[in-house]
């Protein structure tokens, strides 16, 4: 995941503002969520922080966004890692976005996150 991330991010311009980092096993994500995420970073005075969706119970989530000032390290990410280290070293750099819909940050990694992926969209019907 690392060197895909570094890729897409060395493709950049540099005139981007930040970067949102998706991870593809994301099904239940909705053009309304990251439109507000995208919204609250652009409210988020310089330096602007990485924002982070934030589940109910507190648990950092996926999609990330990242403002420019890290896109030289994110670039030279490598491995399996991903971002979640650099998140890590910059938790001081770091803002929560609260939602209140848990079930959007689910990623399909197992049966059983499918399982639950399903009976999350059958609910809502």
């Amino acid at each position: 995941m690392g060197g895909s991330i570094a890729t897409g991010v060395r493709a950049l311009t540099e005139d981007v503002d930040g970067v949102l980092i998706i991870p593809g096993d994301m099904p239940l994500l909705t053009p309304e969520f990251l439109t507000a995420m995208i919204e609250h970073f652009e409210r988020v005075p310089e330096p602007r922080s990485i924002i982070y969706p934030q589940s109910p119970a507190c648990v950092q989530g996926n999609p990330v966004l990242w403002p420019q000032r890290f896109f030289a390290e994110l670039a030279g990410l490598t491995g399996a890692a991903g971002g979640k280290s650099l998140l890590q070293r910059y938790a001081d750099d770091s803002m929560p976005f609260p939602i209140a819909d848990g079930p959007l940050l689910l990623d399909i990694d197992t049966p059983d996150d499918l399982v639950r992926a399903a009976a999350f969209l059958a609910a809502r019907v």
